[in-house]
């Protein structure tokens, strides 16, 4: 310090502790190098800028994913880096710079090669200590891999969509091929073994002629066989075949298939035995129908490859509960025939295929007899299996489930029935024909002569609605594919016409179709049918139909 006359007297010194302001430095400087390293190194692409939009720190993630130079930018603008910003660019840095947050989710540019960026990205605000914008900061993430990958899913998916479109188209003309060519197949079949049938019953038919009939019904049975082979199998593949299940006798199964096939054994001289355990239930619930087509291919098969001995069909409980745990029921056949290689027991249920390819050539067939039968077994809750043993015999087993649901009515045709003009006494109905070929119309009309019925006759859908009105049938056999007016078309008139009138009695109507896809049949019901028939038409098949009806029995859709 100095004096009055400047003269310097001594020194005054003055001190002050910065500890705290150097330890709140060194704490920022710290945490601006964290913030920095952070920044630098997230796995994101960040980019810290001011307000006048110049670099101040980048994540190394932003520098590779914009392809820039490392070091290079910070203190540059962004828009002397990137001079082709787009306007929307601007407004948007502008409107973060006032304070607002802008992001997207899935957005787009152009890179200078040509190629195209996804992007997520958001931009928000950063503030200084003050509270005031210091600037923004943009977080980016390139989506164009995930891009490519979703577009590649979606073509996918797409071309999956395509695929399954196309397969139902596939399956639909399928269908309708097989509509056509059973429609046109069956039709004249009708014709052909029905009155096949006529001709073997009738009296006084020479020895010799009686023998061409009955070679003819045969042949015609063989075809058929074929067809429905070939048919069923197609429906099996496309998930188109329908159970019904009623309430029906086992023993009486098993004895109509005995008294079918009976006259095969008899021409090749082999015994022929029925066989049931008196331990089995008298009546099961399931599909009677399929059950016979199973049986009668076993037990048709039994009797082909038999040349000597004996064949069996009977009934027994079965040993073990099937897999679903259910008790079961066994359905056998058991021959005295060839027998198979037990190598080969499995493979003879695969389409088109035989045990020995020497037995197509000597015996014919398809070869899908078994395994249209393994899949019906299976699709009524239960299995074939079969066993064998080279010259000594074959038995194959048919076990089905014993559950019958409670109330379960029976739809058994009533026992002793007499097939001629008395049948008509017991089960009175008054019948319209609705057929537009000559000759199934010629054809049923004499099978219900023979039953004591004069049905009366429509030729088409226009007709049918004309004589109901009229004449009110009780009973209505309803052709499909009819000109001018189809049997669908002439169904729905009909209903209507009852609905309007009360008093107007319902007319049970079975459709008569040579077409057995499931579309069809379901539209029968949906149309307001009764029941259905398929051609070509037996005698015994017309008058269970005839007896549901009198008794008011319909078939589930």
């Amino acid at each position: 310090y100095y004096g009055a006359d400047g003269e310097a007297l001594g020194l005054i010194g003055v001190s002050r502790n910065i500890t705290e302001r150097r330890r709140v430095s060194d704490e920022l400087k710290v945490s601006e190098t964290l913030l920095r390293q952070f920044i630098q190194h997230a796995p994101a692409a960040i980019a810290m800028l001011d307000t006048k939009m110049r670099y101040i720190q980048t994540s190394d993630r932003w520098i590779q994913d914009y392809h820039l130079a490392e070091g290079d930018i910070i203190g540059k603008s962004h828009y002397e880096i990137f001079p082709d910003v787009p306007q929307r660019w601007k407004d948007i840095h502008q409107r973060v710079l006032a304070g607002a947050v802008e992001r997207n989710d899935e957005d787009s540019f152009i890179r200078e090669d040509g190629n195209t960026e996804w992007l997520q990205w958001e931009a928000r605000p950063w503030l200084k200590a003050g509270g005031e914008i210091g600037g923004l900061i943009f977080f980016t993430k390139v989506i164009t891999e995930e891009r490519k990958r979703a577009d590649a899913l979606a073509d996918a998916l797409s071309l999956e969509k395509e695929l399954r479109e196309a397969a139902q188209a596939g399956n639909h003309a399928k269908n309708q091929f097989l509509a056509v060519m059973s429609h046109e197949i069956r039709t004249p079949m009708t014709g052909i073994l029905g009155f096949a049938e006529l001709l073997v019953a009738a009296p006084n038919l020479p020895e010799d002629c009686q023998s061409y009939a009955k070679t003819i019904a045969t042949s015609g049975e063989s075809l058929l066989r074929i067809l429905n082979d070939i048919l069923d199998f197609s429906r099996l593949e496309a998930g188109g075949l329908q159970i019904e299940k009623t309430r029906f006798s086992s023993r009486e199964i098993v004895r109509d298939i005995h008294t079918l096939l009976q006259p095969g054994t008899n021409d090749k001289h082999l015994e022929f035995h029925i066989a049931i355990d008196d331990a089995t239930p008298e009546f099961l619930w399931n599909d009677a129908g399929r059950i016979r087509q199973v049986l009668l291919n076993l037990t048709g098969n039994a009797i082909k490859f038999t040349t000597e001995g004996s064949i069996t069909i009977g009934l027994r409980p079965a040993k073990e509960a099937l897999e679903s745990g259910a008790v079961g029921v066994d359905f056998f056949v058991k021959d005295t025939g060839m027998g198979i290689p037990e190598n080969e027991i499995d493979h003879i249920f695969k389409p088109f295929v035989q045990a020995d390819s020497s037995i197509s050539r000597q015996y014919g067939g398809t070869g899908l007899g078994l395994a249209i039968s393994k899949h019906l077994a299976e699709f009524m809750g239960g299995k074939l299996t079969g066993r064998s043993e080279v010259g000594i015999g074959s038995e194959f087993i048919f076990t089905l489930p014993l559950s019958i649901p409670e109330g379960a009515l029976s739809a058994l045709p009533e026992a002793g029935t007499l097939m001629d003009k008395t049948f008509a006494g017991f089960h009175p109905l008054r019948i319209l024909l609705v057929e537009d070929d000559n000759v199934n119309r010629s054809l049923i009309l004499l099978m219900l002569r023979k039953l004591g019925y004069e049905a009366l006759v429509a030729k088409d859908g226009i007709e049918a609605v004309e004589v109901h009105s009229r004449e009110h049938p009780d009973f209505i056999f309803m052709d499909l594919h009819m000109p001018r007016m189809d049997g669908f078309e002439a169904t729905l008139a009909i209903r209507k016409n009852e609905a309007a009138d009360p008093t107007h009695p319902h007319a049970y109507i079975a459709a008569l179709t040579a077409n057995i896809v499931t579309e069809d049949r379901r539209r029968c019901f949906e149309v307001g049918m009764d029941s259905y028939m398929n051609k070509p038409i037996k005698r015994t098949l017309l008058a269970e139909t005839l007896i549901k009806a009198s008794n008011g029995q319909t078939v589930s859709p």
